[in-house]
């Protein structure tokens, strides 16, 4: 979670695909990375300087398959407040379905 502020959804595109390789790629398979890499609009990340995406709180674990996992949780988004505090401004829904590729665990699918 606490990548998804490194990753601008508004940054030129060459800057952006970077941003996916440096930021997602070890963390979700090849055909998210290439998905998100077509179309933007399907990545999540950092629309915004303030709020910013500062973690993603697990609400739920649910194993599908021997090789398949759905998470389900909430993207806390976060802006920094008077005296160097940081306070909660957004909270929004995700579903993350994680898969087991060679024997890592990677995200397969994300939906908002």
């Amino acid at each position: 979670g606490a990548n998804l502020k490194m990753v601008s959804l508004l940054a030129p595109e060459k800057d952006l695909i970077d941003a996916f390789d440096r930021q997602y790629k070890p963390f979700i398979t090849p055909e998210l990375l290439a998905e998100w890499k077509a179309d933007p609009t399907k990545a999540i990340g950092r629309s915004t300087s303030s709020p910013y995406p500062d973690k993603i709180e697990i609400a739920s674990v649910n194993k599908v398959s021997k090789k398949s996992y759905v998470v389900t949780g909430n993207v806390i988004e976060v802006a920094n407040a008077t005296k160097g505090t940081v306070t909660t401004v957004s909270v929004y829904p995700v579903t993350l379905t994680f898969r087991n590729v060679d024997g890592t665990w990677l995200i397969s699918a994300l939906e908002r």
